[in-house]
């Protein structure tokens, strides 16, 4: 019996919450703190889309306006394996259908995220 290799992924993400919350465990605590954040998720998607819709311009986009990181990464996560990451997002990255260019908002238990596969 041989042991494989887990899956290991790179990914982008922007977070589109306030960090302080995020990093709390009742991130949202109204309704309309996640409408924002959906609000926010949208308008980014909407942004990358009508431009280039590419990992560069989706780089400049998660340095300008993720919550996440220091503004330096473009939002990316490298060596990512199944399970490191939280259920929702984890979830959307190893489902088998997923390919590079994929890009979508994903709502998790802490904020409003864009995903994107490159």
């Amino acid at each position: 019996m041989t042991i494989s290799e887990p899956l290991i992924l790179p990914f982008t993400y922007i977070v589109c919450s306030d960090l302080n919350s995020w990093l709390d465990t009742d991130a949202f605590d109204t309704a309309e703190e996640l409408a924002a954040a959906k609000a926010a998720a949208e308008e980014i998607l909407a942004s990358w889309k009508s431009g280039e819709a590419t990992e560069e311009a989706f780089a400049a986009l998660a340095n300008e306006k993720s919550a996440d990181g220091d503004g330096t990464t473009g939002g990316l996560y490298e060596d990512v394996f199944q399970g490191k990451m939280v259920d929702e997002i984890d979830t959307w990255l190893f489902d088998e259908p997923r390919t590079t260019g994929d890009c979508e908002i994903i709502e998790t238990t802490y904020n409003g995220s864009v995903v994107a596969m490159f």
